[in-house]
């Protein structure tokens, strides 16, 4: 008896380090953690001053369930595994803005030009077999971050921070129902991580791999678009702005 309760043991021992290590897939659909701050008033296309009481006529609000204030900022985290050629999505749902805008400020009108939202992905994982892609839609238009070494910390970092600025008369710039009058770009940025390892087993599952994503606004800077300063480069093809 007491043999066969040491061999039990024994073998719980040897198996549950690789239980541990698995935890959950990862699952972007579900995050973890969410924090998310999103303005019904889009501050960039009203008069400044404006007053915030929501029956004032001409006053340009958002309808939507996504972004689109300037102000309007999330992140969201998820963490778990992938197995070999599985992948995991999710949508993002913000309005564009176009630069400049004609607006008054304090009574002086002009074409005001200002800063737009970014959107950006911070993925850290023990392989660089993830294939990490940002994808815009109408635009039609993906990124794909490369995996960057990290020394210090033995792990691969997937990194991406981008955004589009229209100007005001591309057909794109449509004016948003229900909005009072309010322009922009509606669009959907699918973030996709995918396992690439064609391989099969649970030798070729990429384990502990944690994702942070996330829109930042002009004084918040979210995951992916934290340090901008961190990045080598700054590439541009219009709508697109991306950082390298």
């Amino acid at each position: 008896m007491k043999k066969l309760l040491l061999a039990i043991l024994l073998s719980l021992s040897l198996v549950t380090p690789v239980l541990a290590n698995r935890t959950n897939p990862l699952d972007l659909s579900n995050p973890s953690s969410i924090s998310i701050q999103s303005d019904s008033i889009i501050e960039k296309q009203n008069d400044w001053p404006y007053t915030a009481d929501p029956d004032y006529p001409n006053l340009i609000v958002n309808p939507t369930i996504g972004t689109w204030d300037i102000n309007d900022h999330f992140n969201k985290t998820s963490s778990g595994y992938l197995d070999p050629g599985t992948s995991t999505s999710t949508n993002i749902n913000h309005i564009f803005d176009f630069n400049p805008i004609y607006k008054c400020n304090y009574g002086y009108c002009a074409w005001w030009s200002a800063v737009s939202n970014r959107f950006g992905a911070n993925i850290i994982a023990p392989s660089d077999k993830l294939l990490v892609t940002t994808c815009y839609s109408p635009q039609n238009y993906c990124f794909t971050a490369t995996p960057i070494w990290d020394a210090t910390n033995k792990i691969f970092r997937y990194t991406n921070c981008s955004n589009t600025v229209y100007t005001s008369d591309d057909p794109a710039v449509i004016v948003i129902p229900n909005s009072n009058g309010g322009r922009g770009v509606p669009t959907v940025i699918t973030l996709t991580i995918k396992n690439t390892n064609t391989q099969t087993g649970e030798k070729y599952s990429i384990k502990n791999i944690q994702a942070r994503w996330g829109i930042s606004s002009d004084v918040v800077s979210e995951p992916g678009c934290e340090n901008l300063a961190y990045y080598s480069n700054i590439e541009a093809n219009y709508p697109f702005i991306w950082w390298l």
